[in-house]
């Protein structure tokens, strides 16, 4: 199903469905992006100490330390589909990385589509691009990321360019759902950044070194060893940049540009939330924003785009003194149905959707958690101090604020740094605000702009 910048159905539609507007008439912004960095939690950002990129985005944005997901099980899909929607679990349907899907009696991939092998097919609720044409504003996206999960729901279902790393191939990919990709992204079209990681090592500090890749040929074993570094990030931000490079901005038309790093998550499952390579990685990330910025501004001018910046879940740091694991046996315990707190070592609370009683303190959690027919009947809540999970490193499968807590930057607000507890999913009721369109009437959110939580004043 190929998207296309300009058609003449898309502009009849438009026509049809609401008065045509000029982005000239609404406001002076000529894009709006949002990155989310892959595991990117307020824990494991505390021990980082920025210098670039987060250092320069902090000094021109409303900066929250701790903003948090208010559900239960934070994960890549959920967390990415929320940022996307405005909306939670309860409203987009995307309830995890993967569910059991008791109307079809299917397990279910977040973007498996049976025609398109991949898509925003399960995604309930329209993303920020579809939002914006709904309110008859033409769109140029790009979605790119290291995962398919994550480009795929970030852009939802009218974006144009959706791109992620195959870790087979090398190359970035797409789906027939989406546009067909340009040949400047391809393995070839990289070939010059690749070589930079060939026969080389990630230079974690002075005691780690980690080799890419070694051999007479780039073959799987690389493009794997690169997938589970900060590589994949550079990747994909200059996949990003090559998909950016002919966006003309224009009064006519906004921009709507998403981007997804997941090299740090991938580097926390394996090393470790706290560990020294995730605080290498976190400095990898601070140099691509430092260039994310330098290539906004140039193209747009400082003042001329909104920009977002956040996590999609945090990480339970397992390395740290006082936390343990859960045995595999333990989780299985709590997995059965009959089974109850008192029985599972490690469960602090079972909640069951359908006695859930208004006095439980996960009440609003639960309920923002669940999606009927895709949801679990029950959920397990663990102890704060515990890591229900057997990973080489890390995971994030918990309602504390390990995992739920992310930090949250925006542009366009007055610079200050904001010790709330609000939610990712204002990121796209506040950009719509911030063009001049009323959130209330753009669709039905359940995260609040953060111009109205701030007093409206921004």
């Amino acid at each position: 199903m190929l998207r296309l910048f300009t058609t003449a159905l898309i502009s009849i539609s438009l026509l049809s469905c609401s008065p045509k507007r000029s982005i000239r008439h609404q406001s002076e912004y000529r894009a709006v992006a949002i990155v989310v960095v892959d595991q990117l939690g307020s824990d494991g950002f505390s021990r980082f100490t920025p210098t670039s990129g987060f250092k320069q985005l902090t000094e021109r944005s409303s900066y929250y330390p701790a903003a948090r997901y208010p559900y239960l099980y934070p994960e890549t899909c959920p967390g990415h589909a929320t940022i996307a929607t405005g909306t939670y679990p309860k409203s987009h349907g995307i309830v995890s990385n993967s569910w059991f899907d008791r109307d079809s009696g299917t397990e279910r991939y977040c973007v498996d589509d049976p025609k398109f092998k991949r898509s925003p097919l399960l995604l309930k609720q329209p993303a920020l691009a579809e939002i914006l044409q709904k309110q008859g504003i033409k769109t140029q996206t790009i979605s790119v990321s290291g995962k398919d999960r994550s480009a795929i729901l970030l852009a939802g279902k009218n974006a144009d360019f959706v791109a992620w790393y195959d870790r087979y191939s090398g190359n970035f990919v797409t789906s027939t759902f989406f546009n067909p990709l340009p040949s400047s992204t391809s393995r070839e079209g990289l070939s010059e950044l690749y070589s930079k990681f060939y026969n080389r090592s990630w230079y974690v500090n002075d005691a780690i070194q980690i080799p890419y890749g070694y051999g007479v040929q780039m073959d799987s074993s690389f493009y794997t060893a690169i997938e589970t570094s900060p590589a994949i990030d550079h990747l994909t931000f200059q996949t990003f940049k090559k998909l950016l490079e002919p966006l003309k901005p224009s009064a006519d038309s906004l921009h709507v540009l998403l981007l997804s790093l997941s090299g740090l998550d991938y580097v926390g499952h394996r090393y470790g939330s706290a560990s020294p390579h995730y605080v290498s990685a976190l400095g990898e990330v601070d140099q691509i924003l430092k260039e994310l910025l330098e290539t906004l501004d140039s193209k747009y001018g400082a003042d001329r785009y909104l920009l977002a910046v956040t996590g999609d879940h945090g990480a339970f740091p397992i390395e740290l003194p006082g936390t343990a694991r859960v045995s595999a046996k333990q989780v299985e315990c709590a997995r059965g149905v009959s089974s109850d707190s008192s029985t599972c070592e490690g469960v602090a609370e079972r909640i069951c959707h359908n006695s859930l009683s208004r006095d439980n303190k996960w009440y609003d959690q639960a309920k923002n958690s669940y999606y009927p027919g895709r949801s679990a009947p029950c959920f397990q809540v663990y102890g704060e101090t515990l890591l229900p999970d057997n990973s080489p490193g890390t995971s994030h499968v918990t309602p504390h604020p390990v995992d739920t807590d992310v930090p949250l930057w925006t542009t366009g607000m007055e610079v200050q740094e904001i010790h709330e507890n609000v939610s990712p999913a204002s990121i796209v009721p506040t950009m719509l605000s911030k063009l001049g369109i009323n959130p209330g009437r753009a669709g039905l959110f359940d995260g609040e702009s953060l111009r109205a939580i701030r007093g409206g004043s921004q």
